[in-house]
């Protein structure tokens, strides 16, 4: 039986936020106990916003919960990685939501679009990102569909990403390069694209918004080189532009992922959605498939959508 549960913030929680996934963003690149500090923030990230009797209700329930869902309108929260423990036996590790349950958000007001079977992906991964990562993951899905029939293609620079997203019809958008957060106008967050043209969340309105007639599922997943990082999807720009848009659900991540565990998740998501699994099922099993990297951050992915739909990868 669903529970439902409201929590409000005092003030926009933005600023707050941004601190904490700056200080993650450093803890993830050069912390040698890494996980052990994402740990102990995530336990104090918990007490300050869940309210008390929440987490005493959640407690008293946390084994017989399979799926949580957060609906909501603000995108900062970083509910995934939140640790309740219990205080009567503090040294009893405890576990992040995202990895005891099905995990997803959802935007407030928007319905959930049905997408069942999922045939082709268009695949965008510049080569122009120097991103080696991006490109094997490229070739992978490539192979997969090969073995699994559902067709690939790509699209690497502007207008003809604009096209695709104009007047093609394909299943899944994937994106695989760099990009650049602005935190005082989320809407101009860009993808790095192959002509040194940056695509923006505002790309997806006008014509382009046709893009969402087959409510596409978005994959946006890639790979740490030096100081560049993937760390703009924890706002709303690109996840609120692809559902507001028709998209059926939205993967992003919420600081950089580095180069294997960037490819672990994409495998793992892929093989469960080709296996039939509910989409909340095939991404807790591609973090989890992603942490056996040992990198921290298979806790940064993020799933729009609703966690029970099943939209089946290929023809076999």
């Amino acid at each position: 039986m669903p529970t439902l549960v409201k929590i409000s913030f005092p003030r926009d929680p933005d600023i707050k936020f941004r601190t904490f996934f700056a200080e993650l963003e450093e803890i993830n690149t050069v912390a040698p106990d890494a996980q052990s500090r994402i740990e102990g923030a995530a336990r104090n990230l918990y007490e300050k916003v869940v309210p008390t009797a929440l987490r005493d209700r959640y407690w008293s329930l946390r084994n017989r919960i399979a799926t949580i869902q957060v609906v909501s309108s603000e995108p900062w929260v970083p509910w995934e990685i939140m640790m309740p423990w219990d205080r009567t036996q503090p040294s009893r590790k405890g576990k992040f939501l995202c990895e005891r349950h099905v995990f997803s958000r959802w935007l407030d007001g928007l319905e959930f679009p049905r997408k069942d079977w999922l045939e082709s992906v268009k695949v965008v991964a510049p080569r122009g990102a120097n991103l080696p990562g991006a490109q094997r993951e490229l070739q992978w899905i490539r192979a997969f569909g090969r073995l699994k029939g559902f067709a690939v293609s790509e699209a690497a620079e502007f207008k003809q990403l604009l096209n695709s997203l104009r007047k093609e019809r394909f299943d899944i958008l994937h994106f695989s390069t760099h990009g650049r957060f602005n935190a005082d106008y989320p809407e101009a967050s860009a993808l790095l694209l192959d002509d040194g043209v940056e695509l923006r969340p505002d790309s997806l309105t006008g014509p382009a918004v046709s893009f969402g007639r087959t409510h596409p599922l978005v994959i946006l997943n890639a790979c740490q080189t030096g100081e560049i990082g993937f760390s703009f999807t924890r706002v709303g720009g690109w996840a609120t532009s692809f559902l507001e848009a028709g998209a059926s659900g939205f993967i992003g991540t919420q600081w950089s992922v580095n180069d294997e565990a960037a490819a672990s998740f994409t495998e793992a998501l892929y093989e469960g959605l080709n296996a039939g699994k509910t989409l909340g099922m095939a991404v807790k099993d591609a973090r989890t498939r992603a942490r056996r990297t040992g990198d921290p951050s298979w806790l940064a992915y993020q799933l729009y959508a609703y966690p029970n739909a099943v939209s089946r990868l290929g023809s076999s």
